[in-house]
């Protein structure tokens, strides 16, 4: 089918319809009338409801309108005419026409490859000559370059020689000297290109230092130290280079030359600037001051520590280069900057900020921001390049210092400069620019935004992403960036760039995954640029994070359906960046924008419509399971009024470009978005419009006609069959609702009128709906073929259509319809056995003897039955006098099933006895026998796996044998009947058990299905039987009320509620079901969303019925398992809500337990019954969650505790009263283990004893000097004066004293460390011996794990298995933990850029 582009006009215009998509709210939508767009060519009058005639179906010759040729003309796109067969003359014709094509085509791909082959040798001869002529050309350039230098370097070398010393002239000689050492560098450079060797720029460096030694005034002196530096540099001669350098820029407090090395005279020793320690002076350092807060304040006073340690410790940043320095003298001229001095003190900044310089420690960064300062001094009158530079390398330092306000107020700084540079130049500074944006977005982020003082050393500070675990509160925290990014004091709100800052904030937000952050500043952007040209793509991004949000919001909690409300919400804005808008007014001189627009738009409304679709069959979905009718009546609007959204978004989609590649697909979900609003119709009770039907009936048809495709093909004709089902609904639904005054009586059985011989079938005419059904269902098997009907419905649908004329009496017309069937599927299907049936019957009602015979010998001779239960209900039939033994032969096989073993022969047995009942049943429902067949036969369907038949048969039970009208006359008898019948007790016993097994056995199969609210149905009906026993309905309305509450559903829970506590329920019981009711409020609250908005409010609503129940029941002993229950989830609820309420919480669980474990029932071995259960395991992670706390705040290593200093004897007295500690600590975590005996929090625990240990010998074995002494200050002056002495026998005297000190100490100390390893080792095995016992993973397992994996190479394997050996069931083996370490897993990437539309029906 021939299709035409639209105008780009009307393709944008067609866009616009999205905007009006989503300002019509559900309220007014779901009767409103559809867009022109969606109503094209459809009458107003037919927007009225069906009525009986359903005159509009049919054309006058009573087939069905809408169909085929019908479609292209309702769509308005052209169909083709039919073409005539082509003749022979005209097939010949074409023959030769494509022998000719195919010769074309294969000549002219020969003729291309010879060129292709031409044109290539031609360039290769042409490239060879030409590089050979440049390679010559080059070589002989350099030839003579080299020749003139050498000549060059002769002549200087003779002239140098000539005047030295005391010929010298002191501006000539130097010169000379100058010229001599870059001909020396060049030559070293030409010969060796970019690979200097160290030695290679000694004759340069020799020259230049001779200059500056002998030369003092010259007037270039500046750029020799600038070269000299620079080939000390290039010659890996870092630190001289470095020294020369700042000699050149504060020549006043670094004088050069210096001494040089006695053992290699061309190397200069390096002198020291303040403030440079050796490495071991910075361990030291590092040691005492781990934390920023130890240098600000001092710790409490411990009466375990020795006297204070004397060590000198720097403690500010003290400058090497002050603002006295001075650079070495040089002429400059008035507006210009000195020569060489910016780009060194650059250098200088440079070497401190890559940190190579250890001496300087952690005042490396502070030194490098100096440097920086200088060199935007020194550039400050022309503010060239290098004062760019100098500036963002100096915001850069403030970065890494953790100044994040001043790196942020010195990256805007360096925007500004970048403006004024772009003024003068034209050149926009791209790279300054994008990584300003960056870091101001980064450093925005920090809650810590001040960071250090500039005179401070650098010591690593924790921020929020080191210090909390939870998302949410990080994210609330992270939050502060958006306030300061609208500070216009901290960042100007007018600059063409602020834009781009908020940009990558927002980026920022996102890499971070903090999508909330991320939403809100995207829509202060779009509220201070509705106009720019990015604003298409902010508002895109705002829907992605939103549909990021879903994807991971837990499914069914109210924070999910928000997060998804608000996705379509922000996708379907994108309309106003396209058509006549204001935004495409401001933008259209910019064509890549307005095209970028009408992209996302493009893609908007597809994944607008799509999500409308999903919306509405996820509310739909709910609708249907239900229970209550005014719910469920509301759900179903809501479900109505998203797919009438889904409707116009579709149309719409198509209205831009009906010829689009996904054209095809989209107009089958056009198609599926109308099906769906005729069958939510008719659930609801409504009746769809004429025009609905019709709509729906077009769009299936031209999806099930098109020639583009046919991969929706069998669900579109299936649509349009259904459409046809649904119609019928209605139409019965009328009949029911106005008492046959209107529509249609469903008939499923023959109508008779006349009695005995007299009795004959009533023949009516086929009523509209259901002629519209079967000419539907005929339509289908004409145009679905068999290749693509794949779930066979072809044969289904010509049944039912037979079926219909049967049951409105037509024989005639049934009978043309059966035979064929019987004829075509005998044998095959299941439609063929029931066709033979019908024609068998309607011959016998006939009573055509001779057919019914001839069927009969048929069958005998060729059986139609495709089944057991049609092999035996075909005997039955042909044999009527067999129908009296069916139920005894179903019973005979039913015991004989029960008593075979498990196996292929059982599972016939079972197949057997199931057809035999039902087959029974159908015949002979009334025998004494029916009530047990129903039951016998449902379980005989249940030991086959086939739950769907067995559900049939216990409701058949139910409805048939099991009604109160049964009951009664079983129980009572009915003396009014004729004959009276007289009270059953036995039988009514009987079948009361039987009732209360099918309705079990219904609800069990419900659970199997996922199918909750039918199996609380289930419950709830038999909690209501008032003949069955009153504990079997209490514990019914018990598992009732369970599953109402965890489905949400407020008013049933607190029916079933009312109606347990009416049965008698025991005081533990009544707490139970207390306990359901306020733990159903914790099913709406997503504990891994956001704590906002309805999260918040879920979260809160938990919180208020967990608290409620505890203050009921604190006391209450009969409630008290369900209390620690209650106080658990309330201290989970209050974790996430932030502050320390939760701790009371956990103490509450802790106490709740003790009243639950003394009031348990005791077990055999008299241990209380509440150790071991969920209840024990939630005051296990309370106590032990509680006492991690403690333990990381008051005794952990990586908190700054165990840093030992002073003497060895300090050391080891706080290192053992610490072990004290420990061994309390340690004692406390081992109740956990004992007294819960959880095995995920033992496990928990015995790793939480090993890290005490490995806190503890950390603390140890990092006690080094300066800050531990081996010496007191009196013991280190008596030795230094025995040392002194001449007395050799007083200094061995303190040899050997210095020698014992240093023995002691050790092996005290590695006793020590050896104790805690053992310990330590012993605990982390043993936790990782029960995870792998217990089959548990968890952090602490991992934490172990990674432990002793780091002491394999600490301690060696032999230490490890010594120290491992008393575990029970664990064995060693060499290098095991480092084998399961557990390490990082790749993430398979995620589509950023999912296909929209919703899943295949």
């Amino acid at each position: 089918m021939k299709r035409f582009r639209k105008t780009h006009v009307a393709r944008t215009s067609a866009l616009l319809l999205l905007a009006g998509l989503l300002t019509v709210t559900p309220a007014t939508t779901v009767y409103s009338q559809p867009s022109s767009s969606t109503n094209s060519g459809v009458n107003p009058a037919l927007e009225r409801p069906l009525d009986d005639t359903l005159a509009e179906f049919f054309q006058s010759d009573g087939s069905l309108s809408m169909g085929g040729e019908h479609s292209a003309k309702a769509s308005g796109r052209p169909a083709a005419s039919p073409l005539p067969a082509p003749s022979r003359e005209k097939l010949r014709a074409l023959a030769l026409l494509q022998r000719e094509a195919d010769t074309y085509q294969r000549d002219a791909k020969d003729f291309r490859d010879a060129i292709t082959g031409i044109v290539r040798h031609h360039y290769e001869q042409q490239r060879r000559r030409t590089l050979s002529s440049l390679d010559s050309q080059i070589l002989a350039e350099r030839t003579e370059l080299e020749k003139a230098r050498a000549e060059a370097i002769q002549k200087l070398e003779a002239f140098i020689e000539k005047y030295s010393g005391q010929t010298a002239d002191p501006e000539a000689t130097p010169n000379a000297m100058f010229r001599l050492a870059a001909l020396y560098d060049e030559r070293a450079r030409a010969k060796n290109m970019t690979d200097i060797g160290r030695d290679d720029l000694k004759p340069s460096i020799a020259l230049y230092k001779r200059i500056i030694k002998e030369f003092p005034q010259y007037d270039e002196l500046a750029a020799v130290y600038y070269y000299l530096g620079h080939a000390l540099f290039d010659s890996e001669r870092l630190e001289e280079a470095q020294q020369v350098w700042r000699a050149l820029v504060c020549h006043n407090n670094y004088p050069y030359p210096v001494a040089t090395d006695p053992r290699d005279p061309d190397k200069d020793i390096v002198g020291d600037v303040p403030q440079d320690h050796d490495a071991d002076y910075w361990v030291g350092w590092r040691h005492v001051f781990p934390t920023p807060e130890n240098l600000t304040k001092q710790a409490k006073p411990n009466p375990r520590r020795a006297a204070a340690d004397t060590t000198q410790w720097e403690l500010s940043y003290t400058s090497p280069f002050p603002d006295t320095c001075t650079y070495l003298p040089q002429t400059v001229k008035p507006g210009e900057d000195p020569r060489y001095v910016a780009e060194i003190w650059w250098k200088i900044g440079d070497w401190y900020f890559d940190e190579a310089d250890p001496k300087a420690g952690p005042y490396t960064f502070n030194r490098a921001a100096t440097a920086y300062q200088k060199s935007m001094q020194a550039a400050s009158n022309e503010k060239g390049v290098l004062y760019g530079v100098s500036m963002y390398k100096l915001a850069w330092t403030y970065f890494k210092q953790q100044r994040y306000e001043a790196a942020t107020r010195k990256f805007v700084e360096l925007l500004h400069y970048t403006d004024e540079v772009e003024k003068k130049t034209g050149d926009p500074g791209a790279d300054f620019r994008s990584e300003a944006y960056t870091y101001i977005a980064g450093s925005l982020t920090y809650v810590d935004f001040a960071g250090p003082q500039a005179s401070e050393p650098f010591i690593p500070r924790s921020d929020v992403l080191d210090l909390e675990s939870d998302p949410t509160i990080i994210e609330r925290k992270m939050r502060i960036a958006i306030d300061r990014i609208q500070d216009p004091g901290l960042i100007p709100q007018d600059k063409p760039w602020t834009f781009h800052v908020y940009k990558a904030l927002a980026l920022e937000y996102k890499e971070l995954n903090q999508l909330h952050n991320r939403i809100e500043l995207s829509e202060k952007m779009l509220e201070k640029w509705p106009m720019h040209r990015e604003a298409p793509e902010i508002q895109a991004g705002i829907a992605d994070t939103y549909d990021e949000l879903t994807r991971t919001s837990r499914e069914g909690t109210v924070e999910r359906k928000e997060n998804a409300a608000k996705a379509l919400e922000a996708r379907s804005k994108l309309a106003v960046y396209v058509g006549n808008s204001p935004w495409v007014n401001a933008n259209r001189d910019d064509p890549e924008a307005l095209q970028m627009a009408e992209r996302l738009v493009h893609g908007g409304l597809q994944s607008a419509a799509a999500e409308h679709t999903n919306r509405a069959r996820a509310f739909l979905q709910e609708a249907e399971q239900m229970g209550d009718a005014a719910e469920r009546n509301v759900q179903l609007e809501k479900t109505l009024a998203e797919f009438k959204l889904a409707e116009r978004a579709w149309s719409a989609y198509l209205d831009q470009d009906e010829n689009a590649s996904d054209a095809y697909e989209s107009r089958f979900w056009l198609a599926d978005a109308r099906h769906w609003i005729v069958y939510t119709k008719v659930l609801a009770g409504q009746s769809p419009t004429i025009g609905d039907v019709l709509r729906a009936r077009q769009s299936a048809v031209e999806v099930r006609d098109s020639n583009e495709d046919d991969r929706r093909l069998e669900v579109a004709a299936f649509y349009a069959v259904n459409l046809a089902f649904l119609v019928q609904n209605d139409r019965n639904r009328v009949w029911q609702e106005t008492s046959g005054a209107k529509g249609l009586e469903e008939r499923n059985n023959l109508v008779f009128v006349g009695e005995g011989d007299n009795r004959k079938v009533v023949s009516d005419p086929i009523p509209p709906a259901i002629r519209f059904r079967n000419l539907s269902q005929e339509e289908y098997i004409r145009t679905v073929p068999e290749q693509h009907d794949i779930n066979k419905r072809s044969p289904m649908f010509a049944f039912q259509v037979a079926e219909s004329f049967f049951f409105y009496g037509q024989f005639g017309e049934a009978k043309k319809r059966y035979e064929p069937i019987y004829q075509k599927e005998c044998g095959k299907t299941d439609y063929g056995y029931r066709a033979w049936e019908r024609l068998l019957t309607m011959s016998n009602i006939e009573g055509d003897v001779e057919q019914s015979t001839k069927l009969a010998e048929a069958q005998k001779a060729n059986s139609c039955a495709v089944s057991e239960e049609q092999k035996t209900a075909e005997t039955l039939l042909i044999n009527p006098t067999l129908q009296e033994a069916a139920y005894r032969d179903a019973r005979k096989a039913f015991d004989e099933a029960q008593n075979m073993p498990d196996g292929p022969e059982r599972n016939e047995k079972w197949r057997k006895a199931a057809a035999l009942y039902r087959k029974a049943l159908e015949n002979a429902p009334d025998r004494n026998e029916a009530p047990e067949a129903a039951i016998n036969g449902a379980i005989a369907y249940k030991q086959l796996g086939e739950y769907d038949k067995a559900i049939e048969m216990y409701e058949l039970f139910i409805k048939r044998y099991g009604d109160e009208k049964t009951l009664v006359v079983l129980e009572k008898g009915n003396p009014k009947a004729s004959p009276p019948v007289a009270p059953n007790p036995e039988k009514y016993k009987e079948r009361l058990t039987y009732l209360k097994q099918a309705h079990n056995a219904l609800s069990e199969a419900y659970i199997l299905f996922f199918d909750y609210r039918r199996a609380a149905e289930q419950y709830d009906t038999i909690s209501q039987i008032e003949r069955f026993d009153q504990k079997d309905r209490r514990e019914a309305a018990k598992l009732a009320l369970e599953l109402y509450a965890n489905m949400g559903d407020k008013g049933k829970t607190a029916t079933l509620q009312k109606r347990f506590l009416s049965l008698g329920p025991t005081p533990q019981e009544k707490a139970e079901a207390e306990y359901i009711v306020a733990r159903g409020e914790m099913n709406e609250w997503d504990e891994r969303g956001r704590d906002e908005g309805a999260n918040r409010a879920a979260r809160q609503r938990a919180l208020t019925a967990m608290t409620a129940f505890h203050a009921r029941n604190k006391n209450n002993r009969d409630a008290a398992k369900y209390v620690v229950r209650a106080s658990y989830n309330a201290a989970k609820l209050q974790k996430v809500g932030g502050g320390n309420q939760y701790q009371d919480w956990y103490k509450k669980t802790i106490a709740a337990f003790e009243q639950w474990k003394a009031v348990a029932p005791k077990k055999s071995d008299g241990q209380s019954s509440a150790v071991s259960t969920a209840e024990a395991a939630m005051a296990a992670e309370a106590e032990f969650s509680l006492l991690d706390q403690e333990i990381r705040e008051k005794f952990d290593y990586d908190t700054g505790h165990h840093r030992y200093k002073g003497t060895t004897v300090d050391v080891i007295r706080d290192y053992r009263a610490d072990a004290a500690d420990a061994k309390r600590y340690h004692d406390r975590l081992q109740r956990v283990i004992d007294v819960y005996i959880s095995p995920e929090w033992a496990v928990a625990a015995r790793s939480r004893q090993g890290s005490l240990y490995d806190s503890l010998r950390t603390g140890m074995y990092n006690a080094r000097e300066p800050a531990l002494k081996l010496f007191s200050d009196k013991e280190e002056a008596l030795l230094k004066k025995l040392e002194a002495s001449d007395d050799p026998e007083h200094q061995d005297k303190a040899d050997v004293f210095r020698t014992n000190r240093q023995n002691v100490w050790r092996q005290t100390r590695d006793k020590e460390l050896t104790d805690a390893d053992k310990v330590m080792v012993t605990r982390y095995v043993e936790a990782f011996s029960l995870g792998r016992k217990y089959n548990i993973s968890n952090p602490a397992i991992d934490r172990a794990v990674e432990r002793l994996a780091f002491f394999t190479d600490v301690l060696g394997d032999a230490k490890l298995r010594e120290y491992s050996q008393g575990v029970a069931g664990f064995t060693y083996t060499d290098r095991m933990f480092l084998l399961s370490r557990p390490g990082i897993i790749e993430q398979p990437q995620i589509d950023p850029l999912p296909h929209p539309l919703p899943v295949v029906p």
